[in-house]
């Protein structure tokens, strides 16, 4: 396995729907990925007034630079004026939300 291998295997799917941001991880969010998240919210622009919905569901890992780089970026939309909620997270994700408090920065759909 090359280093390349569990950065290509991240994305980022963006939907905007007026005032609505559908945003959809797939793989793993690490220190290798967490660039392109951060790369992925500052793409949004002005999120003043919008609603970002982070669908998890593709995602089956975060490690303590993922969870970091999930909590500043989203805090910067929460900070800019928007609004944030996470959706489609597995039990696994919900439970590391739940000890790390996330769950009660952002909430659950």
């Amino acid at each position: 396995m090359t280093g390349d291998e569990g950065i290509s295997a991240f994305a980022v799917d963006t939907n905007v729907d007026g005032a609505r941001i559908l945003m959809s991880l797939r793989g793993e969010i690490d220190a290798y990925t967490a660039p392109r998240l951060d790369e992925a919210v500052d793409a949004l622009g002005d999120v003043a007034g919008r609603h970002l919905v982070v669908d998890l569901s593709g995602v089956g890992f975060v490690d303590s630079t993922g969870l970091s780089s999930l909590v500043s970026n989203l805090g910067r939309v929460r900070t800019a004026g928007g609004v944030v909620s996470l959706r489609e997270v597995s039990r696994q994700l919900v439970k590391l939300f739940e000890i790390t408090g996330i769950n009660r920065l952002f909430p659950l759909e």
